[in-house]
């Protein structure tokens, strides 16, 4: 299974789509992202929106609109926690071996973070709940 959406953002009322691949839990949206674009426009303006669609043929398919606010979970003690159960959430996607299989394989905590330092973990919360 691949779970690829597309997340919209805003900045300077000027809109940014992009696909990406994230984690989900009741009305939670788990992503994982290295800086730039998208996360200095979440930054700037937490208001998003996630498109998220199931096509088997033309006239067979599901879509979901998701509106909700982003939350950046820092490499902090007070949301490691969260960010170690997103990274296990994605890790279950068939996708998450193929991006991630070049990368060491240890126990740290670096191997969470895309073995990058400046990895990003946020979250989108649907307005809904």
């Amino acid at each position: 299974m691949y779970v690829l959406g597309y997340l919209a953002c805003a900045r300077d009322n000027r809109p940014y789509v992009v696909p990406i691949h994230y984690a989900f839990e009741a009305a939670k949206i788990y992503g994982f992202s290295m800086p730039g674009r998208k996360t200095d426009s979440l930054k700037a303006n937490p208001h998003a929106c996630m498109h998220v669609d199931d096509l088997e043929s033309q006239d067979r398919w599901h879509s979901v609109l998701i509106e909700g606010g982003y939350t950046e979970l820092p490499d902090t003690p007070e949301c490691h926690n969260e960010r170690i159960y997103a990274w296990s959430l994605l890790q279950k996607h068939d996708l998450y071996h193929f991006l991630f299989s070049h990368l060491p394989k240890t126990g740290s905590f670096r191997i969470f973070t895309c073995g990058h330092r400046n990895c990003a973990c946020y979250r989108l919360k649907s307005e809904s709940e």
